[in-house]
């Protein structure tokens, strides 16, 4: 399964790499390549790598997000998840 989340990881890069190209940096598709290159590094336990890539996607989302917003309550989750994990309760929290 790891292998699979090596090939996701790939795919989101590319992905994300092309709407760098074509998109304004604060665009909802980047932080969405954001969040899956973090979901998939979290998935592998590379947690602190997953935790940059959440941050990235955050202030994209919170600027872009409109009254009950899924994807940012889902990245909200993700990065909740992702303090646990690391045992960074306080900061799974706030």
């Amino acid at each position: 399964q790891q292998g699979l989340y090596k090939a996701s990881i790939e795919y989101h890069q590319k992905s994300l790499e092309i709407r760098l190209r074509n998109l304004p940096a604060d665009h909802a598709q980047i932080a969405m390549s954001y969040n899956g290159l973090g979901a998939a590094h979290h998935s592998l336990g590379d947690y602190s790598t997953a935790a940059s890539y959440y941050e990235q996607a955050l202030p994209i989302r919170e600027k872009s997000a409109t009254g009950h917003d899924r994807s940012l309550v889902g990245l909200y989750n993700n990065l909740g998840l992702l303090y646990m994990q690391m045992g960074e309760h306080s900061t799974s929290l706030s």
